[in-house]
């Protein structure tokens, strides 16, 4: 009897290990063509091996994360269900940015720059746009290749994550000229284009106080031309 019983257990499990697993996936913010991409190889090697580890080295091996756009996967398997659930997370991204040689020369090339500075594959933008993940123009920023770094980067993403959600989708362009200060650029459709001169640093401040003067004369038919915050404690403002 326990001898049956065991090779009934035995059989039970090889057939159940010959199944194809069957699957739940949260695609998150993600692309859902390149999302169905990286689980078409997950599955693929999950069910030749059946293992999370083996699975985790060709992921690894492959560089499927970066293939596919993913800033962060989560895979966990249910002998019971024989089934893997599948969590996925994309990064954000908050502008293109362009590298030149010298803001008077041509582009070099263009790259995204992500929410947390980091800079991306160009062609995610276009994978966000076919799922309609992303909808908005992304403001563009002009840089010199010299003055790119992380620090530089992580500036400028904070600088625009922190604007207010109706400034932020008015932003066309964001301009590091050759002593690093910054500028923005917003389009205010009928009106001509507003300027803002940050020059560097105390990000926080400045951004709080070109919150603030926006939202106030939003209210008003008068916008400003022109806002100089290098000095947010005294901020010129001209029409």
């Amino acid at each position: 009897m326990n001898s049956f019983f065991l090779f009934f257990l035995f059989f039970s499990f090889q057939a159940f290990s010959n199944e194809n697993v069957i699957h739940n996936i949260n695609y998150g913010q993600c692309p859902k063509q390149t999302s169905d991409l990286f689980l078409l190889e997950v599955l693929e090697e999950f069910n030749n091996n059946k293992s999370l580890l083996s699975l985790k080295k060709r992921i690894e091996l492959k560089k499927l994360e970066k293939k596919f756009f993913l800033s962060h996967y989560q895979i966990d398997y249910s002998p019971i269900q024989n089934k893997l659930n599948i969590n996925l997370k994309c990064p954000e991204p908050v502008a293109v940015i362009n590298i030149y040689e010298s803001l008077s020369s041509k582009k070099k090339y263009s790259q995204l720059l992500l929410k947390d500075g980091k800079l991306f594959n160009p062609t995610y933008e276009h994978a966000l746009r076919s799922s309609n993940l992303l909808e908005r123009k992304l403001p563009l920023v002009s840089i010199e290749e010299k003055f790119l770094d992380d620090k530089k980067q992580y500036d400028i993403a904070y600088v625009i994550d922190r604007l207010d959600k109706e400034l932020n989708s008015k932003l066309i362009e964001v301009v590091v000229d050759n002593s690093k200060s910054v500028s923005l650029i917003f389009n205010f459709k009928s009106r001509n284009p507003a300027s803002v001169f940050l020059g560097k640093g105390f990000w926080d401040k400045k951004i709080v106080k070109l919150n603030k003067i926006f939202e106030y004369y939003s209210r008003s038919k008068y916008v400003p031309l022109k806002i100089n915050l290098e000095n947010p404690d005294k901020v010129v403002i001209r029409f």
